[in-house]
């Protein structure tokens, strides 16, 4: 009885400790001002395209350095949907520590394919299926999409899910889908990555790929079966390649199922 009168003590005394603790930590936290902000961004080394003074450049347009403001009146969550408005911005995490310091943690979208479409707009596709403008001066060695694409650029359409918007019919962004799927394949593909370097819309809307070496075009058609296409292409490439065949071709198409038919 008395070890359970005891054991019960202790857990008594914890909980008001701990509740203490939280009130103590809370009090220091309201009193606290922010001392100083970091930014951490987590980009690929070859193609970064928001730096942190662009940030706090942004954040000071958006209101203030934050600096010197007390934690309470932060508003963290506002913050970071203000971040994530950036196009070049996949997502971010705002949250303020104890001592005094606001942490702004930024990962960035990666582009995978850059496009040029009928009206002479460029712009990024992102791995994640979204649209990012260029920005002068800083350029992603990615895939080339060109030829008959009529759709524009709009930062907010998604290209990975069936429609851009509520609004929207399963023949939006139809062509920048199948550029973005077809793109990401060869993407997360190093052999196909080191090979293909353009892709070509022609005016059937089929979509030709324009390999790095040789002149042949490949009739690769839409999106359907990717997979299979390329297991396809691959194996041509190694019977071309043992018989000294791959040069005698114009063309390549492989939009037909289990067929390779050359010209």
């Amino acid at each position: 009885m008395k070890k359970k009168i005891l054991k019960i003590g202790i857990w008594s005394v914890t909980i008001i400790l701990f509740i203490v603790l939280v009130v103590f930590v809370t009090k220091k936290y309201n009193l606290s001002n922010c001392h100083q902000v970091i930014i951490s961004i987590n980009a690929p080394t070859d193609c970064t395209f928001i730096s942190e003074a662009e940030v706090r450049t942004f954040i000071r347009k958006a209101g203030d350095s934050l600096v010197n403001i007390p934690l309470s009146q932060i508003n963290v969550q506002n913050l970071e949907s203000k971040v994530n408005e950036n196009p070049f911005v996949l997502s971010s995490k705002v949250y303020t520590t104890i001592d005094g310091t606001l942490k702004i943690d930024i990962v960035q979208r990666t582009p995978i394919a850059r496009v040029q479409n009928l009206y002479d707009q460029c712009f990024y596709i992102t791995d994640d299926g979204r649209m990012m403008p260029l920005i002068k001066g800083k350029t992603a060695r990615v895939l080339f999409a060109n030829g008959y694409i009529p759709e524009m650029y709009w930062n907010s359409a998604s290209l990975a899910v069936d429609t851009t918007h509520k609004s929207a019919d399963s023949n939006s962004y139809k062509t920048l889908k199948a550029i973005y799927q077809i793109s990401k394949y060869i993407n997360t593909d190093a052999f196909w990555k080191a090979q293909i370097q353009q892709l070509f819309v022609n005016t059937n809307g089929d979509i030709e790929l324009i390999p790095a070496v040789g002149n042949q075009i490949i009739i690769f058609g839409d999106e359907k079966n990717i997979a299979d296409k390329f297991e396809k292409l691959k194996i041509f490439y190694k019977k071309a390649e043992k018989i000294n065949a791959w040069t005698k071709y114009d063309t390549i198409n492989i939009n037909f199922k289990g067929q390779v038919v050359c010209s």
